[in-house]
């Protein structure tokens, strides 16, 4: 492909040289003359266009003096030839040729003086502007299928040749379509005319419809064609008015519909008349129909897909009157079988689905449903039984299928009544219960997929009544609920996790009575009482090596009173009070590393004695704290127990002094902070040197 285009574009360049070939993309319109590029000479030679697809030449034009004057020639991109005609003048003239892709002619004739088409574009419609004497043509197959003459303006003159498929000539005058279609464009025409629909680019032309027009309106036989030429129909017109014999085709040649009609309804709907006849597409006879002024009347027989069944039955102004009613599947099973008697269905009437199964049973009396209603679905399965009593439902049993189920259900006077029962796929029961005059009633319970208990309740007129529980798939209980006719009087809840379970109490939707919570060995993790939604008294909470956790009172939903905690050793680790959910006074034992801490707390502020620990019974530190200042001695100790520090502090937290010590016991340091100076004393008690300043 490549070397191809190389190839092209060095002969491009070769010519250009010479002045006699270039691309059509290089030529430029200038006072309706074409010139190459910027040259100041109207161009003369040869314009060509590359196919982009197929990289090869599909348009080649001949210039003199800056207009297209002899050949001119396009090709399709697969090479085949598209068009061959004549410029002089820059006007298309003589005999033109037109070709479909395939190679094969669709249309020839002559031009006198043609301005449709501009030299430089690629034709993608017939130009009709300066069409002229003869013109034929054909079909892509290569079947000669119209042929007639053009008046110098481009109008079709005198009579024209059409050829149907069978090749049957025809002619007439030529009229358009659109002026077919409307009655009041051709009152003025008289003769034999072929009605041309319109053409589709380089593909079709055609005639649709052949016939004779009498004093501007359509009298005999008219015939008509589809876009593709093949027989779509035959009407017998009288002075415009479809009257006679009327014969509908279909594409393969087969007839749809044959018989007579006597012009139009008031609806504009043809009137039909005696005995017609219909077939489905593939020329197998549908029925035979005999109609009155437009309406079924008389026998009609109605005939099976496969030929092999009838049905009669006698219509009477077009209602079905007597006989058996049967229709078919497209595979020619039966679809549909009832009677009709004096216009009325009679007795069972029955359907099946296109597998042979039975859909349905229908029992009638005087076009009125009434007694035994039985449906089943495309499987089999049974989905209704209803009892009718002129055309009301009496007793209905219904079978709701689903992916998961199905449910069984029973009414009576159009409301739920009776047993209702749901089943899992694996047929085990779901759910079952009694419906009164539309609403629960009863005892009803539902099951786990394997068949354990869920749950269990009684309703009265709907409402949930006494006692109802609910199971988890182990059996075990998770909520028990008293009801009086809908209003929840107790409730009690069991909710179980990884970690263990929690019991609770409800009244009126809010937490109300013991709360309990329980870890997964079956010892208690916390006990306590709701009141109208919140905490309320003695509240208590434990490890689950069963030693105590917590001890608190609520009021109202708010801590009152001492709290105590303590850590899984036993040993208390906080006290505090409250009062009104505030704390007072607290207590807090904190671990600090690997020791830990013992702090007193006044409304929020370090307030008492504050102690940290190396560990249990070795003190660390120690010292007291008042309205959150250091206050008093405060000391600090080696793990051994010695005293290693010591410092003093006023009440409003400022330091006197501070004293370190040897490991002996004796004085150190002595750091006087009123004075603001240092003594030092050796380890055997005696001064060292003077005080010091700092």
């Amino acid at each position: 492909m490549f070397k191809k285009i190389i190839f092209l574009l060095l002969i491009t360049g070769n010519f250009i040289a010479a002045g006699t070939r270039v691309p059509v993309s290089d030529l430029v319109l200038k006072d309706r003359l074409w010139f190459y590029k910027d040259s100041v000479e109207p161009f003369t030679g040869v314009a060509f266009l590359i196919s982009e697809v197929s990289g090869t030449i599909i348009q080649q034009v001949n210039y003199i003096d800056g207009l297209a004057w002899g050949k001119y020639y396009e090709w399709w991109p697969n090479g085949s030839k598209k068009v061959n005609g004549t410029y002089r003048f820059g006007l298309m003239y003589g005999r033109w040729k037109f070709f479909y892709e395939n190679g094969n002619i669709l249309c020839a004739g002559s031009y006198t003086n043609g301005k449709g088409h501009a030299s430089t574009e690629l034709i993608d419609n017939i130009p009709q502007e300066g069409i002229s004497g003869l013109w034929t043509y054909w079909d892509v197959e290569g079947r000669k299928i119209e042929e007639g003459y053009y008046s110098r303006n481009g109008t079709e003159k005198g009579n024209w040749a059409f050829w149907d498929l069978d090749g049957k000539k025809r002619l007439g005058k030529k009229i358009n379509y659109e002026t077919f279609v409307n009655a009041s464009s051709f009152k003025h025409l008289d003769g034999s005319f072929l009605v041309s629909g319109p053409s589709e680019s380089l593909t079709n032309v055609y005639t649709q419809a052949h016939g004779v027009i009498r004093g501007g309106k359509l009298d005999g036989l008219w015939t008509f064609w589809d876009n593709k030429g093949y027989l779509s129909a035959k009407k017998q017109y009288d002075k415009g008015v479809p009257w006679g014999q009327h014969t509908k085709y279909h594409s393969s040649g087969n007839k749809l519909a044959d018989g007579n009609v006597k012009g139009y309804d008031d609806y504009g709907d043809l009137i039909k008349d005696g005995k017609w006849l219909f077939w489905d597409e593939a020329g197998m006879l549908k029925e035979e129909v005999h109609f009155k002024d437009g309406r079924r009347d008389g026998l009609t027989i109605y005939f099976s897909l496969t030929g092999n069944e009838n049905a009669k039955i006698i219509y009477k102004d077009d209602i079905p009157w007597n006989g058996e009613w049967l229709t078919w599947h497209p595979d020619g099973s039966k679809k549909i079988f009832g009677t009709y008697l004096e216009g009325e269905k009679q007795n069972p009437w029955t359907a099946w689905y296109e597998n042979g199964q039975k859909k349905y049973v229908m029992h009638f009396k005087n076009n009125i449903m009434h007694g035994l209603y039985t449906e089943w679905n495309e499987d089999g399965r049974l989905t209704k039984d209803i009892e009718y009593e002129m055309g009301n439902p009496i007793s209905e049993y219904l079978v709701e299928y689903d992916g998961d189920g199905y449910v069984e259900i029973n009414r009576r006077n159009g409301e739920l009544s009776g047993s209702w029962i749901k089943w899992y796929a694996n047929g085990v029961k779901c759910e079952e219960g009694v419906y009164k005059y539309g609403k629960k009633g009863g005892l009803w319970t539902s099951w786990y997929e394997n068949g354990e208990k869920k749950y269990q309740g009684k309703f009265i007129d709907g409402k949930p009544d006494a006692l109802h529980t609910e199971l988890d798939q182990k059996g075990r209980l998770t909520k028990s609920m008293v009801y009086d006719e809908g209003l929840i009087l107790t409730e009690y809840h069991i909710k179980r996790d990884k970690n263990g379970a929690t019991e609770y109490h409800k009244r009126n939707g809010v937490l109300d009575g013991p709360w309990t919570r329980w870890y997964s060995n079956g010892k208690k993790a916390e006990e306590g009482i709701y009141k109208d939604g919140k905490r309320s008294g003695q509240w208590s909470g434990w490890y689950r090596s069963n030693k105590k956790n917590y001890s608190c009172f609520y009021e109202d939903g708010k801590r009152a009173g001492t709290y105590k905690e303590w850590n899984s050793r036993g040993k208390k680790i906080k006290e505090i009070y409250y009062n009104n959910g505030k704390r007072i006074r607290e207590y807090l034992l904190i671990r600090d590393g690997s020791g830990f801490m013992e702090i007193n707390k006044l409304y929020g502020s370090m307030d008492g004695p504050w102690v940290r620990w190396y560990a249990d019974g070795k003190k660390e530190e120690e010292g007291k704290y008042k309205n959150g200042v250091k206050v008093g001695t405060w000391s600090r100790f080696s793990i051994d127990g010695a005293m290693i520090e010591e410092w003093n502090y006023d009440n409003q937290g400022r330091n006197l002094y501070e004293i370190s010590y040897y490991d002996n016991g004796t004085v150190k340091e002595y750091r006087d902070y009123f004075s603001k100076t240092i003594q030092e004393y050796n380890i055997d008690g005696s001064l060292k040197g003077d005080k010091i300043p700092f």
